[in-house]
């Protein structure tokens, strides 16, 4: 559990800080500010021996931070109305759209990703889609081994594709 918290955190802010400094100038503000959130989030990691990813805030309005802090251009979208969710559940989809984001980031070759949190009777579906070369032949790697296992952890699923670039989406009942 606790490799999983910190390649959820610790690594996934590194390797976000490490991208955007590659970009030099125009990103350093956002290094500044993804580096400053990971520290928050350590720390809160630290004291209290779990993670308080939502730190009081709305799972969508968390979500939106995270896509906000993409350094490629991004939407993010909720679909239908918000239903309540277990702080299980709501942790899964934030942790899943975070290491699904360091991915897009890291080895898609995409100009642009889109994140579309969708409500129905049923559950709650979350889908990361970017514009990339796709997942072509690479062996999953311990991130989406990760996300597999905290989905199941919940009831929920992963699916993935490589259509017109890549998606990943993860379902949740309620």
């Amino acid at each position: 559990r606790w490799s999983a918290e910190i390649h959820d955190t610790l690594a996934q802010g590194l390797t976000s800080i490490i991208t955007l400094l590659q970009g030099a100038q125009p990103n350093v503000e956002l290094a500044l500010h993804t580096a400053r959130e990971n520290l928050r989030e350590a720390r809160a990691l630290v004291a209290s021996h779990a993670p308080s990813p939502l730190d009081g805030s709305s799972l969508a309005d968390a979500l939106r931070r995270l896509v906000s802090g993409v350094s490629l251009p991004s939407t993010f979208r909720v679909i239908g109305d918000a239903r309540p969710l277990a702080t299980s559940a709501e942790v899964v989809l934030l942790r899943t759209a975070q290491e699904a984001l360091t991915n897009v980031v890291r080895h898609s070759g995409a100009s642009r990703v889109d994140v579309v949190m969708r409500f129905d009777e049923d559950g709650v579906s979350l889908e990361v889609r970017d514009d990339g070369r796709g997942f072509g032949d690479a062996p999953e790697g311990f991130g989406l081994r990760g996300m597999r296992a905290r989905l199941e952890q919940v009831g929920g699923t992963l699916s993935l594709s490589s259509d017109e670039g890549a998606s990943v989406l993860v379902e949740v009942p309620l």
